[in-house]
Parts: C-alpha cells; structure tokens; sequence
C-alpha cells in the first residue's frame, strides 16, 4: 500500500511540475485583437486585425514567424509591425454563416529558435502553440437570397422534347434579385441565365439541374438542385437524317429477312428517292423529278403499314400515300420532323424560297425562308430553334414556329453535310476539313478542328463524345473522336482511326462500338478508344451511310442491294435486289424503309416473334425467407441495380403471332455479351450500367425485336463477419456480439446465424447489438454466421467452435485458489472467523493477563505461608521432583477441576512435561518428609461433575469457610485443597523463573 501511496504522489508531483513548467513557458504571450469594429453588424467579408505580443520570447531565442489561425479559415502570415508585434490581417467570409451571434477565436502559432545562432539559422527550430487565445464576438446580419426551383415539366421526357424550367429568388429585405443561373450536369453546361426559360438540347439521361440567384449585395444563394430524366427516342421514331436527333444510326430492332412489305412510285418520269424519316406512324421521303421540261421536287407523307394487296396475286401491297407537297426545285436530302412540323430544304431558286416548314399532319405549308445558296444536307431542329446550311458556307437559325432569323454565321466554305445540335452547342463540318464548334444561343464560334484534310461526314454525337469521318490525304480517310467541349486533340479520350480508302459514310455509333463502311463495301468495326474490333468485306461499292438496327447493320449499295450484317458473328445473314442504287434507311420496329431505282421500299417479316421480359431478379438465397431479404436489394426495374458477384436470375418469354414454336432464345449484355439462350438463366454480370436484351427465334428461323431491360451493377466488396463470444455453460444464455463485422463499402443488412445445436436459424438484423443463444446439452458446437450487405453481397461463411460445459465448480487459481462464482461466500466466512478470532483474542487476553493479575494479589496474602510450606517439603528437593509431586496431586483432585481454577490455564500446560521426562524419578534425596498429599486425599473422586460453579468464581474468597467436615477423613474443604495447589504451584513457578 506504501509503494502505491509513494507512486501516485510521484505522479502527482511530475504533473504539477509539467503543468507549472508549461504555464511558466507560454504565460504572458497575449493575443491581441484590436479591430475597433469588432461588435458591428456584418455581412459578407468580415476584416480582422490583430496582433501578438513578442517580448516574452526575447529570452528564449529569436522569433522566426509567427501564424495565425482564426476559426472559419486558414493561417494568415504575421507580420512583424516594427514596433515590437506580430501583426496580422484575417478576412472572415460570412457568406454562408447563418444570422447571429458569432465568436471569432484567434489562436497564434510561433517558431522560434532556441540554443545558438540567433537568427543566422544555426539553432535547433522549435514550433511553440500559444496557449492563450482571445475570442471576439460578432453579429452577423448575414440575410443572403434563396434560390427556389417551381417546376421542371415535364419531368421525364424524350430527347428532342420541349423541357420547361421556372424558378425565381427569395431576396433579403431591402434588396433584389440580379442574376440568375441555371445549369446542368452532366453534359449541358449553363442553360439559361433568366427566371423561366424552355429548351430541348438536354441530351439522353439523368441530369442534376442546379439554379443560383444573385441580389443586388453581391450576396450569392446556396444552389438548388432538381433531378430530370431525358430518355432515348422511341424506337419507332426516325425523325431525321440517320435516326434521332443525335444522328447515332441505331435502333434496338430491325426487320429479320428481306421480305417486301409495300413499295411506292409516282411514275413521273426521271426520279430518285432520298432519305427517308419515321415519325409517328408515318414515312416522310423527298423526291426530285426531271421530266425533261422541267424539274422539281417533292416531299411525300406515307402510312407506314401500307396495304397488302392479295387480290392481284402481288408478292407485296403498294403504300398508302397520305399527303405529298410539290417543292419549287430538287430536295436532295431528308427532311426533319419535329413538334408537328415538318422542315425540308431545296436547291436554290433566284424567284422561289428554298427552306419550307410543312404541317406533318396535312402538308400543309406553314412558313419559308430564303436563301441565296444551295441546300444540300438534313436541317438539325429542336424546340427553339431549326438550323440549315447551304452551299455557300452559311450558318443559319430560325424560329421553328414562325420562321425568323434568329441568327445567321459565314463559315466561309461549302457545306454539305448535316449540322447536329448537342446541349448548347452546335457541331458544323465544312468542306474544308474541320468541325465547327458553335454556340446554340448566338452562332458564335467556340472552337474548331483542322484535320487537314477536305469533306467532312455528319456528325454524330454519343455520350459525350463526337463522331465523323474527314477525307484525309490522299486516300487515308479518317475516323475521328473528340470531345464535345473541344475539337482539341488534346482533349481526353480524342483519337483518329486511318483504315486506308475512302469513306464516305456517315458513322454508326452504339454504347459498345462504332461502325463505318469505306468505299469499296469493306465493314469496319472500331472500338470507343480507336482500335479495331473486325472487317468484312462486301465487295460492293458504298457511298449511303448504314444504320443499325438490333444486332444487324443494313448497308446500302450503289448495285441496288441491301446487306444485313450480323454484327454478333461478323457475316451477312442476308441480302435483297432492289431496281436500282439504294438510299441511306429508316428503320421502326420491325420495319425498314429506304428509296432505289424510282421506288420508295418497306422492307418486313413475314412472322415475327414477341420476346418479352418477364423478370429480372436477385437468384434466391438459400433458407432465407422472403419476408427476412425483401429489403436487401432496390429491386425498382428502372433500372434493377445490384452489387457484382451476384447472381441474377432473368425469365423471359415470347410467343408467335402465326402460331410457330419458338425454337430459340438469347439474353445478351451491352457490356457482358452473350449471358444464355434458354427461356430462363442464371449469370452474373461484371460492373457497370448493361443494357439487356431478350430475343426469341421461330421455326420460321426469325427472330423477334428485343425486349430490353437496364441493370446497373455496383462494384462491391463482401461484407466481413466477426462473433465475439462469452462462452456458456450448459443450459444459461450468452450473447453472439455482431459488432465487429463490417462492409467497407456500404453496410450489414442482414446475419444468418445457425448455432449447430440443431435449432432453428436465426436471421439477426442490428449488427449493434448481440444475438442470446442457449445451449441445452454439454459438447462442442461450430457456430455458422454469414451477413448479407446492402446490395445482397453474401459474405464468406465465418465458423467458430463453441465449447459447452457444466459450470466447473472446482477452485479457480487465478481467485487465490477458490472458486469465483463462491467469492461473496468466502468474503462471507472470512468475516465471520475473523469476528471469531477477535473473541478469542479477547477472552485470551482476559484469561491470561487480566484474571492472573488479580490472582497475584490475592497470592501476596499469603506469601509468607506459602514460603514455610515450601520449607517443609524441602528446600534442597529437587525442582523437578516437587513438580512431579505436585502433578500427582493435581492427577487425585482430578484435572478438570485444577484446569477450572483461577490463573491455573498456563499452568495446566506444564502438566504434560513429567511424563516426557522420567529423568528425575533417579534422582536422590527422595524425602518422605515431601508426600504428605495422600493422606489427605480421600478415596477416588467420586462426582467431577457436580461443581460446574467454581469456574465463573472470580471471588477472592479471603478464607474458606470452616463448615462442618461432612466425613472425618476429609481433612480439609475441597476449595482449601485447590488454594493449597495453586498456592504450591505459583511458588513452582516463582522458582523457575
């Protein structure tokens, strides 16, 4: 207890000593904040001034520099003021801390140089925290504008639709809102700097749509934010030249054979057919004629079913023409539909306009526009605004609902390529080789690319990147990538693709590849970093872009014939003779339409299978019920997301509108490829968004359009199980501790535990708290626990044993060799048999010190009669023999009686020694003079037990009373035998001391 006592106060005192030493280093340093406005209203910046004291540190070395560092920011430089402080200046940026009363806490930070040197560097740099600091406190009037998002409608669209944005700001009082800000992400940088605004450049997928205000004070809003959906167009859409409105060429559908649906001609005279467009179940194509007197165009509005005319015996019906509109000079492109209108332009007329929009209803006409140059590509539209180019390198913008100039810019070179609008921005390729970069607002030039080289292709525009092909020198034409910000080479993910010839094609770009056609008929694929993926060559001459549709590319050929091309296996599936070279197609659904010869075609199948998705779902997890994990996985179907590692369980089904069997099926990814070919299957998928699809085949040997299905798949780590267990004994409860599992990405939803004693399971799903088991029978067990995390990612199986007993009831010597659970019992019985030592104690001390003192006294009366008593036994007889004597006598009065005397206890000890030592039984002198005790003695004590009183007689009873002797032999009272003894034995013990 000493040591303990002396260390604590070692301790102690070391404490005391640090913290004197401490306060002794640092008192008197004093920061100073000596702003005189300090209690001032604020709002906005808010500037401090201050200082710290230097004279503490003149005799602990020189100051190197001084920080400081105030609460709400980061350290400001001191700087020394000449006049013996450290001075500093601290800008506070109130601008987004809330009204009220605020403390600034200034803390200063000081290196010094201690030992030598001074200031020359030489010393050893020390970094000293001032512990004063000095708080000051100010109240900010810091009112800043909010920013409020009304609407945004529709919320969920198509790509192309008109999207409405309203919002406005909340000033502070005696102000007013200046500014605004709308902007998107990702992909469409700033939108609108005004209160309301309507636009239809949002590109395809989810964007974060942010909204600030700014009031006359400078003072800026926290943003707001607001979700909106732009979805890809419906795949029975085609609205302008190659496809929808980002001109990517692809659909997720197309017709399996070559079967003719319906053709349709005019029988005018010289004619060709252009381009086709699909737009709401209607087939919009351009027709130029020559009937040798003279020439003009036409754009004609078609049913896109058509009649099928059994009747007659033809192998096909004839279209069903809903309206046409006769155009002053040759329409040589697509046109483009967009909001019930229709946009189209011609060759240039020095009497006639040359750029019509067209009611896509009923052809009737709307408004026009003319301009000095020839019309030779696909006009770009949006809600806000329709943009043509000509031939002479015009740029030019018009209301699509009234026709005006919007804006108009000279790029200086022909123009024959079609324009794209993406966001904000305007893509414009030029016969000289580069890709213009235009703003969508005012036509103003942002950037552009010189590829060196001559005619560029349409531009196509997929996830953030745009796609075109340029004439290169010589014949190395180019397949070009770049950023949609910039036409940099620098830019990331910018490359160039030479395939040597020429390519006059405009780009087929999907998610997973790119696909362009030289010249010569040869297919190329190319993946989205450059590198070639595969060729086939078709041995024909091309110069009308492809267009994919599901998994076969349809590439038109100058001999009159369409190949399908599967892009799966890399071969033509089939092929079909039309009259005549061939236009770029259309595609919708199961159908495809383009021009040849005179003749606009629809191209169909016969029989065609619908493949429909019935589910996609996490596999089940063994012995989990439904109830336990419906919650592990957001199973919402757009789009189904989970983690990797997880098996997915995809049902499908398809029928035949003929009734054929269908013999075949397919589930593929985007990402992943071919997952399987039955009805229903199991796979996991890798990370990353896939795009599903599920087709069937007939006997027919045709395949149906594909269902399609988004599933997003998380990267994921599997979550970690750890089981801290007290160990039970039979028949009690312990608690499992779950809480040291973890999922380093994300969290436990659910524990599985099976206790291997043959009980139920138990699902668990507070990770925090412990699972209370009890095991009935004594043996060892293995424990079982798996945990499920967020995204149903099963994690490895933990197993532990668990070794049950009977509560062992044997001394632990770790409790000082008794056993722990019998602790408070021994505690108990220690307690009892000390208060018991304590009597004893007690009684020992009264027995032999306190009684033998009284004793004493009462032996000094009689003394001198003891000394002659002595005297007549014998003063030369031995000691020992006169103790042997004595203990005889002490053997006839019987020895309870003479251990029940008064002070006789210690005596009573010695009684023993004779019988150790027969020694002095030889000695000399045995005197008979010394025995004179038996004849005293009466007969053998009859009764020992009839005197119980004489041990509680503490009286000195001064001389025993001289009754009547009740026998003559009895010499003298009983008492005045044991006076007699213990008189005769004090005196012994006088002696041998």
């Amino acid at each position: 207890m000493s040591v303990l006592v002396l260390r604590t106060f070692a301790l102690f005192m070391s404490v005391v000593f640090l913290s004197v030493l401490l306060i002794g280093t640092t008192s008197g340093w004093e920061v100073i904040i000596d702003d005189p406005e300090a209690d001032d209203v604020l709002s906005g910046i808010y500037n401090c001034t201050g200082r710290v004291e230097e004279d503490l540190f003149n005799d602990t070395g020189e100051i190197r520099f001084v920080n400081i560092s105030i609460d709400g920011g980061g350290e400001v430089p001191a700087k020394d003021g000449g006049n013996g402080f450290y001075d500093w200046y601290f800008e506070w940026d109130t601008s987004q801390t809330s009204d009220g009363d605020h403390t600034m806490t200034a803390y200063v930070y000081v290196a010094r140089t201690t030992g030598g040197g001074g200031g020359n560097g030489s010393g050893e740099e020390e970094d000293v925290t001032q512990e004063d600091y000095v708080e000051v406190e100010v109240e900010v009037d810091n009112k800043i504008p909010v920013a409020v998002i009304d609407s945004i409608t529709p919320n969920a669209t198509v790509v192309g639709d008109v999207v409405s944005f309203v919002g406005h700001g909340q000033p502070p009082l005696g102000r007013t809102i200046v500014d605004y800000i709308w902007w998107s992400y990702p992909g469409d940088d700033d939108l609108s700097n005004k209160s309301s605004f309507s636009t239809s450049t949002l590109s395809v997928g989810v964007h974060t749509v942010r909204f600030k205000v700014w009031d006359s004070e400078g003072m800026a809003s926290v943003p707001v934010t607001m979700d909106i959906e732009i979805l890809a167009p419906d795949d029975d859409d085609w609205p302008t030249f190659h496809g929808d409105y980002y001109r990517a060429g692809a659909v997720s559908d197309g017709p399996g054979d070559g079967n003719i649906r319906w053709n349709f001609s005019t029988d005018s005279g010289e004619t060709e057919f252009f381009d086709p467009v699909i737009y709401q179940d209607r087939v919009y194509i351009t027709e130029s004629v020559d009937t040798g007197m003279t020439t003009f165009g036409v754009i004609h509005c078609l049913d896109v079913n058509g009649t099928f005319n059994d009747a007659q015996g033809e192998a096909f019906g004839r279209a069903d023409l809903l309206w046409n509109f006769t155009l002053p000079e040759y329409a040589l492109a697509a046109p483009a539909v967009r909001d019930g209108k229709v946009f189209v332009g011609t060759q240039w007329s020095s009497t006639e306009p040359n750029f019509y929009a067209l009611n896509a209803y009923n052809g009737m006409h709307i408004w026009n526009h003319t301009t000095n140059g020839h019309i030779w590509s696909s006009p770009a539209v949006t809600a806000e605004m329709v943009v043509f180019t000509d031939f002479d390198g015009k740029v030019i913008a018009l209301d699509p609902q009234d026709g005006d100039l919007l804006w108009k810019t000279d790029l200086e070179y022909p123009i024959l390529s079609s324009p794209l609008i993406a966001g904000m921005r305007i893509y414009i390729p030029s016969t000289d080789g580069e890709l213009h970069i235009l703003n969508a607002v005012n036509g103003e030039k942002i950037s552009s690319t010189d590829l060196g080289a001559g005619h560029t292709t349409a531009p196509v525009f997929c996830d953030r990147m745009v796609y075109f092909t340029a004439r290169g020198d010589g014949s190395n034409d180019m397949l070009v990538a770049r950023d949609r910000f910039s036409m940099d080479d620098g830019r990331p993910g910018a490359w160039k693709y030479t395939p040597g010839g020429r390519i006059y094609t405009t780009p087929v770009v999907t998610e997973d590849a790119i696909y362009i056609v030289k010249d010569d008929g040869t297919v190329i694929a190319v993946d989205l970093e450059g590198s070639e993926l595969w060729t086939l060559e078709l041995n024909d001459s091309v110069s009308e872009s492809p267009a994919l549709g599901g998994s076969t590319l349809y590439v038109p050929a100058e001999s009159g014939k369409l190949y399908a091309v599967n892009i799966d296996n890399e071969s033509v599936d089939w092929s079909i003779d039309l009259p005549g070279e061939t236009t770029s197609p259309a595609i919708s659904g199961e159908y495809l339409y383009l021009g040849a010869g005179g003749y606009a075609y629809a191209i169909w199948e016969t029989s065609i299978p619908e493949a429909t998705i019935e589910e996609i779902e996490v596999a089940i997890i063994p012995e989990v019920p439904p109830t336990q994990f419906w919650y592990l996985f957001a199973v919402d179907y757009d789009p189904l997301t989970v983690s990797d590692n997880i098996t997915l369980t995809f049902n499908g089904s398809a029928t035949d509108p003929e009734g054929l069997d269908i013999v075949d099926h397919e589930w593929s990814s985007s990402r992943d490829g071919i997952l399987g070919n039955n009805m229903t299957i199991d796979a996991a998928l890798f990370p990353g968004t896939h795009s599903i699809k599920f087709r069937a085949k007939n006997e027919a040997d045709v395949w149906s359009s594909f269902a399609t299905m988004q599933v997003v798949v998380n990267s994921n780590i599997r979550p970690e199980v750890e089981v801290d267990i007290n160990y039970p004994y039979v028949g009690e409860y312990t608690a499992f501790d779950l809480s040291g599992s973890n999922d380093t990405d994300g969290g436990i939803e659910l524990f599985r535990l099976d206790f291997g004693d043959g009980s139920d399971v138990v699902f668990w799903t507070d990770s925090d708290s412990a699972v209370n088991h009890r095991y009935t029978d004594e043996g060892n067990y293995t424990l079982t626990v798996w945990a499920y995390d967020d995204y149903g990612l099963l994690s490895e199986e933990y197993t532990r044993n668990v070794a049950i007993s009977e509560r062992d009831t044997t001394p632990d010597p770790t409790n000082g060799g008794e056993d722990k659970d019998d602790t408070i019992d021994q505690t108990l019985l220690f307690v009892v048999a000390g208060a018991l030592i304590a009597v004893l104690v007690l009684v020992a001390i009264i027995l032999f010190v306190v009684l033998p003192g009284r004793s004493k006294k009462k032996d000094s009366m009689v003394e001198f009669e003891e000394d002659e008593k002595l005297r007549k036994v014998g003063p030369m007889m031995d000691i020992d023999e006169k103790e042997e004597k004595l203990a005889a006598i002490a053997a006839r009065l019987g020895e309870e009686k003479v251990l029940g005397a008064k002070g006789t206890a210690p005596r009573g000890r010695r009684k023993a020694a004779p019988k150790k030592k027969p020694a002095p039984k030889a000695k000399p002198a045995p005197k008979p003079k010394a025995e004179p005790a038996p004849e005293k003695e009466p007969e053998p004590e009859p009764e020992p037990e009839p005197e119980p009183e004489p041990e509680p007689e503490p009286e000195p009873e001064p001389e025993p009373e001289p009754e009547p002797e009740p026998e003559p032999e009895e010499e003298k009272d009983l008492s005045e035998k044991r006076s007699s003894l213990e008189d005769l034995l004090s005196d012994l013990e006088g002696m041998r001391k």
